[in-house]
């Protein structure tokens, strides 16, 4: 067990090189990926490519909490020359030594991709079902994008890269039937007067609403709540039970609002009586 007597950290300096590592790293690998069509090595050049992002992320995020958490050896006195841990071990620090906790789905998804990038180092990688292979990269690349702006205050997509969120989901309509299903629906969502807003779960732009009520997300199906503004009667996103504020007017509630609305009975209450939108 770590002593509390012993907590190192990154530098701002060393976790932001370490960061941008992961961004060049993400950002070839989407190109790689938005490319799958012009061969099989484009494919490999993604799995590489993205499987070092998720150390490198992790390790941003893990050592900015304690440096022990990336050695092979916890108890030991930290060195950077010491073996680091490898992706399995990280998962279970990210587990028991944060607030992050990946779902089984999402770290048997890593551990899939762990398997080929091991395949692919050691010459033995032989894509047999590519449509698999990439719809695995889709889940863990918009993971990657969550992971980055929920834990590592960094948007992925838009700091550093340009871009890069639209090569991805060009890539992945054509790639993913569902995910182009849900596409074209909210395209014809918006020609029927919808406005779509961010979701605040899986950050896509997603959210179809016309007017305060709770909406559900095309992309990951989280129920999300429009708000709207006391002041100047604008829509916005009503995220984990605490209000953001208004985009137009800059409008943030008072605390009696926070206390109204986050309370458990007048939350309740409250979010019941919204009406839900008629998908």
């Amino acid at each position: 067990m770590i002593s509390q007597n012993n907590v190192e950290v990154l530098s701002k300096e060393e976790k932001d090189e370490i960061l941008r590592n992961a961004y060049s790293s993400f950002q070839h690998g989407v190109d790689h990926f938005s490319k799958f069509a012009d061969g099989e090595n484009n494919i490999k050049f993604a799995i590489i490519h993205i499987f070092n992002t998720i150390e490198l992320l992790m390790k941003a995020y893990l050592g900015s909490i304690n440096l022990h958490l990336l050695i092979l050896k916890i108890d030991d006195d930290y060195n950077s020359t010491k073996p680091t841990a490898d992706i399995s071990v990280l998962l279970k620090r990210m587990k028991n030594f944060s607030s992050v906790n990946f779902n089984q789905q999402l770290q048997d998804q890593i551990e899939e991709l762990r398997k080929s990038r091991n395949d692919i180092e050691h010459k033995r990688f032989i894509i047999k079902d590519d449509t698999k292979i990439l719809l695995l990269l889709c889940e863990i690349i918009n993971g990657l994008v969550v992971f980055s702006k929920n834990y590592l205050n960094q948007d992925i997509c838009t700091d550093l890269i340009t871009g890069t969120k639209k090569k991805f989901d060009s890539a992945r309509i054509k790639i993913d039937p569902n995910f182009a299903d849900k596409i074209k629906r909210m395209e014809e969502f918006k020609n029927d007067g919808y406005s779509l807003t961010d979701c605040p779960y899986c950050l896509n732009t997603s959210v179809p609403y016309k007017k305060e009520s709770i909406a559900k997300c095309f992309i990951c199906e989280s129920d999300v709540y429009i708000h709207k503004c006391e002041l100047c009667s604008n829509l916005f996103v009503f995220h984990d039970g605490y209000p953001g504020h208004c985009g137009l007017c800059e409008d943030y509630p008072t605390d009696e609002e926070v206390e109204l609305l986050t309370s458990n009975d007048n939350s309740t209450e409250s979010w019941d009586s919204l009406a839900k939108e008629n998908y």
